[in-house]
């Protein structure tokens, strides 16, 4: 999903997201989540954070340096695992 930088929390995307991460977390708002970007340049995983908050998420972490800053520093990777279906 990608997020516009900016809007209100309570847009089309808002509630989209909600479902989406909703499924992903199995309702568990407590869970932690992670959001980054590419760089430090790059708004939208703190846009992200943001809005996971204002969705009553509490355990919200936005990685300000993103995938540039982990490749750079030459930080652990594993692939990605889908766990969940995103509802259609």
């Amino acid at each position: 999903m990608n997020l516009p930088n900016s809007g209100s929390l309570t847009d089309e995307w808002q509630e989209a997201l909600g479902k989406l991460v909703g499924i992903a977390t199995d309702g568990d708002k407590q869970r932690p989540i992670v959001t980054f970007a590419w760089c430090i340049n790059r708004w939208h995983s703190r846009n992200l954070a943001l809005r996971l908050i204002a969705l009553g998420y509490t355990n919200v972490h936005w990685y300000r340096g993103g995938w540039e800053a982990w490749d750079a520093h030459d930080l652990p990777k594993a692939p990605l695992v889908v766990q969940f279906q995103p509802p259609r």
